[in-house]
């Protein structure tokens, strides 16, 4: 995924802050309280509706702000270009948001919105969930990320996911889940054929026992007659 522009309107001090990015490597500086972590989480906020360091979208509103606070994200994936923004409406006792997923050339074809839902389901199948996304490509000021901090098989899952071998693992497990049915399955027809058997050995014992008293007895009668 590439970054392209990042636009905030209302959103902590920035009245209406636009920054374009290039491929290079970028570094922001600026003193305490200018904004910099606000540029830094734009990203997510826009995307996931959630601030890493503030939780809740509307707790980036610029303080005693009323009316209409923005965030746009420009960028790019596997070639497609998109544009993401939140809109966050602020009344003095309510607020609402609404957001919008573009693509193409210009943006100019619609992808998802006006609901957060509709937008966030397109977005995790664009850049991927958000347990994923913040955990491998965003690291926030008073974390080093969770695949450095987590444990082997925590970073294995992670992984995992960021490969698309979930998707094999879920695979894998429905068929280990199969093998051990058929195992079962086996297991209880050996049993009965082994029980059958049992049966078939026990009646052809019985056949024979009735046969050699039948034997035995017509040859007792014709002596008898004899």
């Amino acid at each position: 995924m590439l970054i392209k522009k990042i636009h905030l309107k209302n959103i902590g001090p920035h009245e209406d802050t636009e920054i374009e990015f290039g491929k290079n490597i970028h570094s922001i500086v600026g003193s305490n309280g200018k904004g910099k972590t606000f540029v830094l989480e734009a990203v997510p906020a826009c995307f996931y509706g959630v601030w890493p360091s503030r939780g809740s979208l509307y707790n980036g509103i610029t303080k005693g702000f009323v009316g209409e606070a923005y965030i746009g994200v420009d960028f790019e994936v596997d070639g497609v270009e998109y544009h993401a923004e939140r809109s966050i409406k602020v009344g003095k006792k309510t607020m609402t948001q609404t957001a919008y997923l573009y693509q193409g050339v210009e943006y100019s074809v619609y992808v998802a919105g006006p609901k957060s839902s509709e937008f966030s389901q397109r977005m995790e199948n664009i850049v991927g969930p958000e347990d994923l996304f913040m955990s491998s490509v965003f690291s926030s000021q008073t974390q080093k990320g969770c695949i450095t901090t987590s444990t082997p098989s925590e970073r294995k899952d992670i992984l995992s996911c960021m490969l698309g071998l979930d998707k094999f693992q879920v695979i894998h497990k429905y068929f280990k889940k199969k093998e051990s049915d058929c195992q079962a399955l086996t297991t209880n027809l050996e049993c009965e054929i082994k029980a059958l058997e049992s049966t078939i050995v026990g009646n052809i014992r019985d056949y024979k026992t009735a046969f050699d008293s039948e034997v035995s007895l017509k040859k007792s009668i014709k002596e008898k007659n004899l």
